[in-house]
């Protein structure tokens, strides 16, 4: 799936395009088979364990994060421009430079958000 800025997009379903994306694919189990649930083997934030081993959801179609709350402080604390709203979500500005890299690991291997 590649949403382009100025061109077309596209969704090759069945292959890889190598134009878009290169490296491979990892799989990791469902925990949950009717929702896309998986085990959350470790979160580092700026390199540091949280401590936290939980079950977290892939879902492509969601614009934020949600986590345990002691997770989600400890992620809040460490961003300076993290403010917290009235409905208790914390807000990080785009602009944001000094946010530390976010590495979940799942199934082994780890993704970092930097």
């Amino acid at each position: 799936f590649y949403l382009g800025d100025e061109a077309d997009g596209e969704l090759l379903i069945g292959g890889v395009d190598e134009a878009h994306y290169t490296g491979d694919f990892a799989y990791v189990p469902l925990s949950q088979l009717s929702y896309w649930e998986v085990a959350l083997d470790s979160l580092l934030v700026g390199g540091k364990a949280t401590g936290s081993t939980a079950k977290a959801i892939v879902d492509s179609g969601t614009s934020l994060l949600a986590g345990p709350s002691e997770d989600v402080e400890v992620i809040a604390a460490a961003i300076p421009s993290a403010k917290k709203n009235v409905a208790g979500e914390y807000i990080v500005d785009c602009d944001e430079s000094a946010a530390p890299d976010l590495t979940f690991t799942l199934g082994g291997v780890g993704y970092t958000l930097s």
